[in-house]
Parts: C-alpha cells; sequence; structure tokens
C-alpha cells in the first residue's frame, strides 16, 4: 500500500487558520530559485538530506528572505542525527552575526538580522 503524502500534505495546509497566507510551491527547489523573484518573511525548509543540497536550499533560503524573516527547518536534530546537523551546523557558521538562533531542537529556526 502507498501513501499519499501529497494529499496529507495539501490537507494539513488547508485546515491550518492561516491557510489563505501559505504559498506552496510543488516543484523541486532548484527550480523555484531559478524562477523566483520574490522576498519571504517565513522560509520553510524541509529537503534533500544529502549536504550539498542542505547547504544549497539553506543559502538560496537566507539570500531571499527579509530582514526579521524566519527560516525554519525540519530534521536538524534527526535524520541521521550527524551529516544534517553538521551541515546545517557549518551553515551557521558562515553566516554568524547576521541571524538569531531562535530555536534549536528536532528542527532548527533562526531570524535573519
Amino acid at each position: 500500500m502507498t501513501h499519499d503524502y501529497s494529499a496529507n500534505f495539501d490537507l494539513n495546509i488547508s485546515i491550518c487558520k492561516n491557510a489563505n497566507k501559505i504559498t506552496v510551491y510543488k516543484i523541486t527547489s532548484n527550480k523555484f530559485f531559478e524562477k523566483n523573484t520574490s522576498m519571504y518573511n517565513f522560509i520553510y525548509i524541509d529537503g534533500c538530506h544529502e549536504s550539498e543540497f542542505i547547504t544549497r536550499d539553506m543559502e538560496n533560503a537566507f539570500n531571499i528572505l527579509e530582514k526579521n524573516g524566519i527560516m525554519w527547518m525540519d530534521d536538524y536534530g534527526g535524520g541521521d542525527g550527524i551529516k544534517i546537523k553538521k551541515t546545517m551546523d557549518a551553515f551557521l557558521e558562515k553566516y554568524k552575526g547576521r541571524y538569531e538562533l531562535i530555536h534549536s531542537k528536532y528542527q532548527l529556526a533562526i531570524k535573519k538580522f
């Protein structure tokens, strides 16, 4: 039996009290960042767990994050328990002084200065 994660995702968004404020893009992050011309005040990243993709998604998202915007990343304390956290920590070190750490448990969140 296969599970339709897309339907669950759509349902979860639709029942959110701020559903009208959420824009969902169901394309790869590469395609999104190639075409995007907007800035955002909140970006949620839940992507590929390979280091190069994590780094690219975090850097691309940070570049289009508005001042005082929040970038929230999934799996910081999960996945393989090492590679994802190390990759995100490397991003945090590189961008040190340009954000405030606002959440660090299973997920990671920063607020851009």
